[in-house]
């Protein structure tokens, strides 16, 4: 075993236990936003450098009483923990390496007396710091695509993920311990090191495979899906067209009834009368105008949300209204579309499904010279703190967990041409997004 002095050990375990906490933010940013796993982590700062050299087992301890945290404080926990579990395996790999190599070949001749000084142990964390980057940074490049689709992966995918995660990384602390044991009683433990990039390996192909299958789901659904749209697409244009031929056999007998209450001078009667043929009017084409807008939308999947969300408010009752432009085009990804509208209309509607006879929603999608628009406003019976709807967790309705706008503000955020802005008054909510248009080179 390699001697190093007190002062020497408790400046590697701070930077061993800061950079570990450091890595686990960086692969999960999101807990950031989580208050208690804040004030554990700033905690164990100070703890863990303490501890961290009495027995690995300690630094177990900590990752255990992270992922409880999780647990009981996030709705997204599988993801974050499958996070934090990349995030161990890198760290304890970077570590092992580093001591490997300099042990067996940079400072091998310090490491056979059995002392290191400031220079070797120096060096030794500092190759631990660079492997860590490297290391991660691949990772993250493998995983991009994975995680950025995490949120719409059905449960069974995200536990057999978390499994997998949580299997290899127990794996790979066993291995850690194995190369503990032969390393300190003087062999090599090459082939250990070896054997634990390995596991970051199959990790990453796992990971990357269990994306692959769930995509594969996510295009049968989608054509089934498809299909179904067509079909209730068809409906809803039959409907029209037997409302319309309805409608104009009706128009005879309504206009009679004009004349009767013109004849005889009724104009109280005639005023009530002709509101409720303008309501009739308004029931009977609303679903007609509705088709017709949504005729002019190009995308197959934002035609299908806002069908499905469309009538999902007129079943409670709301009335919606909605305007397209021809050349309208978001500028996002076909998922990232349906997913940033699909969240603006289920708030839209819950915001006023509590009072539908008076609830209103208008959804336009707006084409301009430079730029296009997507506008969602809604009816409000409560005042709307706008200086607060993107924190993570916000939520102004009940059992909710206040996630909706962060993820649009995520989604927004990734493109340099889009903006997002909100506008609310006593009885209306706004919210609008404008993309401006790639300008030719």
């Amino acid at each position: 075993m390699i001697a190093i002095s007190p002062v020497q050990g408790l400046v590697e375990e701070i930077i061993n236990s800061w950079s570990l906490i450091i890595l686990i933010y960086w692969f999960v940013p999101e807990l950031r936003a989580v208050k208690l796993f804040n004030i554990f982590n700033l905690v164990m700062l100070f703890v863990l450098p303490l501890l961290g050299n009495t027995s690995f087992i300690v630094y177990l301890s900590y990752i255990a009483l992270l992922c409880l945290i999780i647990v009981r404080k996030t709705t997204q926990y599988e993801q974050y923990i499958i996070g934090i579990s990349f995030a161990w395996m890198i760290w304890a790999l970077s570590e092992l390496t580093a001591d490997w190599l300099c042990t067996n070949f940079l400072f091998k001749q310090a490491a056979d007396v059995g002392s290191f000084g400031w220079v070797p142990m120096l060096s030794d964390d500092g190759l631990g710091l660079i492997l860590i980057v490297l290391t991660g940074l691949f990772v993250k490049s493998q995983l991009a695509v994975a995680s950025q689709n995490f949120a719409f992966f059905e449960a069974e995918f995200k536990r057999s993920m978390l499994g997998a995660a949580v299997v290899l990384a127990l794996v790979g602390t066993s291995l850690i311990f194995i190369v503990h044991t032969v390393h300190y009683k003087g062999y090599n433990s090459g082939i250990v090191v070896i054997a634990f990039f390995f596991i970051i390996i199959i990790s990453i192909w796992l990971y990357r495979m269990f994306n692959r299958m769930y995509q594969r789901l996510v295009q049968q659904k989608l054509d089934i899906a498809n299909y179904e749209f067509l079909q209730q697409y068809n409906e809803l244009l039959v409907d029209s067209d037997k409302q319309a031929h309805a409608f104009r056999h009706d128009i005879s007998n309504l206009l009679l009834g004009i004349e009767g209450y013109a004849d005889e001078g009724d104009i109280p009667g005639l005023s009530n009368y002709l509101k409720q043929v303008l309501d009739l009017t308004n029931q009977r084409f609303g679903s007609d105008a509705i088709s017709t807008e949504l005729a002019k939308v190009t995308n197959l999947g934002i035609k299908h949300i806002l069908l499905r969300k469309i009538r999902l408010a007129q079943q409670l009752g709301i009335h919606v209204s909605l305007v397209v432009d021809t050349d309208f085009n978001l500028g996002l990804t076909d998922v990232e579309a349906v997913r940033l509208l699909s969240i603006l209309v289920d708030n839209a509607i819950e915001a006023t499904q509590t009072n539908p006879e008076n609830g209103q929603i208008v959804i336009a999608l707006v084409h301009l010279p430079e730029e296009n628009r997507l506008v969602i406003k809604n009816t409000i019976t409560e005042s709307v703190d706008i200086e607060h709807l993107y924190d993570f967790g916000h939520s102004t309705k009940p059992n909710h967990s206040g996630i909706g706008l962060n993820t649009v503000r995520d989604i927004v955020n990734q493109y340099d041409v889009a903006l997002l802005s909100l506008q609310a008054t006593p009885n209306y909510f706004q919210i609008t997004l404008t993309v401006q248009e790639a300008t030719p080179c």
